[in-house]
């Protein structure tokens, strides 16, 4: 039987995006921003072949880029594509069926939506959800934590549906003509989306209000999430949302296909037919783009990843502006953190030439708090863990292509 753990109140009458370029009555407001874009080159570009073509791209919880090709879902460790099969019981699905979404979970690996249920990755498998049992078409899946959205929504045929600890349910809502749904990563609001039309989800008095959105977007292409904001991209551009203002950002007055956000910071990216666009605060850059490109996708160090003809293609941002953080720069760090245990005859790590092929490794070390070690060698207490603000000479120097 259904349940509903909400009561929902709606705001606005009509269901139709509004047309024109300015907010006019009942529409919501918005405020235009338009810097002009400043021109970025990428610092690397490389492909790797995927023997067939994508149905998904995303990240996972830690950043990984992940992508699913004729049926197999494969993450990109440290640039090398790792295959998790599908690990099928008794009675279970054997192949994952139609891929309709692919999404980072909150703890680790990611969320695949599919007409045949929801699965999850982890290091080692995909495997499917028992979560299946009331959502076993799953169009869309969002999950955050902790807040007042925390758990998990799946967005089907059958409704909206959230698990939480409360247990799982149906959420109340018209939800019948919606495609997406995205929440902040704070958990304090979220969107749904049909093809043409908005929804914004807040909790409030220990329920839900539901508030229509009426903003001039054209079709709706995608809905991406990141610390406070959420983001929608659209036939007339990006929108941005902090849960009460709205931002539109018009890039050229192109249609914005796709949009993704840098997972460390939180900028977003933005695909129009031949352009990537990077927009942070008031910082607009252009890149050049292949045409013929599909999805897009952000890893923890801000590379780019795209799809086209059978292949994962990749592109690195950095500091494209002379400033790149250079290996003499990260050396007095890593001899404070790294040398007394990884300055040997086998891998001194203030050797360029040796730390150039562990520095992704050891930054995904260190940002899980595995390293630096205590005494003893032994995993340090978590309140004595390196913070992103101790590694970012680390983090900024990768980013930027690791220059000598």
């Amino acid at each position: 039987m259904k349940s509903t753990i909400m009561s929902l109140a709606v705001i606005a009458a009509t269901t139709s995006a509004c047309g024109g370029d300015t907010p006019g009555p009942g529409d919501t407001p918005f405020t235009v921003r338009a810097p002009t874009p400043v021109t970025g080159a990428w610092t690397s570009e490389s492909a790797q072949a995927l023997g067939g073509e994508a149905e998904a791209l995303g990240v996972d919880a830690s950043g990984h880029i992940v992508v699913v090709s004729q049926g197999r879902a494969l993450v990109d460790v440290f640039g090398t594509l790792e295959h998790r099969p599908l690990y099928a019981a008794p009675g279970e699905p054997v192949t994952m069926g139609a891929i309709q979404t692919l999404r980072p979970r909150t703890d680790e690996g990611a969320w695949i939506g599919s007409d045949g249920g929801l699965f999850s990755i982890d290091r080692h498998f995909v495997t499917h959800s028992p979560l299946s049992e009331r959502a076993d078409d799953v169009i869309d899946v969002a999950e955050a934590g902790p807040g007042p959205l925390e758990g998990i929504w799946m967005l089907s045929g059958q409704g909206l549906w959230r698990k939480s600890q409360g247990g799982l349910s149906e959420v109340q809502v018209d939800h019948a003509q919606a495609r997406r749904i995205a929440i902040d990563t704070r958990a304090r609001f979220a969107l749904l989306a049909s093809d043409s039309a908005l929804t914004l989800l807040q909790a409030k008095d220990g329920g839900m209000l539901a508030t229509e959105v009426r903003l001039p977007t054209g079709q709706i292409h995608g809905l991406s999430a990141a610390e406070g904001m959420l983001w929608v991209a659209s036939d007339t551009g990006l929108y941005s949302v902090d849960g009460s203002e709205w931002s539109h950002y018009p890039l050229g007055g192109e249609a914005v296909t796709a949009v993704a956000n840098d997972p460390s910071t939180g900028a977003a990216w933005a695909r129009s037919a031949t352009t990537l666009y990077m927009v942070q605060q008031d910082t607009v850059r252009a890149y050049t783009a292949s045409s013929d490109e599909t999805g897009l996708a952000v890893d923890r160090l801000g590379d780019v990843f795209g799809l086209s003809q059978g292949a994962l293609f990749k592109r690195g941002t950095g500091a494209s502006d002379g400033n790149a953080v250079t290996f003499e720069q990260v050396q007095p760090w890593l001899s404070t953190h790294c040398s007394q245990c990884h300055q040997n005859q086998t891998a001194d790590f203030e050797d360029y030439e040796v730390f150039v092929e562990r520095a992704e490794q050891a930054l995904a070390r260190v940002r899980s708090g595995d390293m630096p070690r205590c005494a003893g060698s032994v995993r340090c207490d978590a309140d004595a863990a390196l913070s992103a603000q101790d590694y970012a000479v680390l983090e900024q120097w990768i980013r930027d292509g690791m220059p000598q």
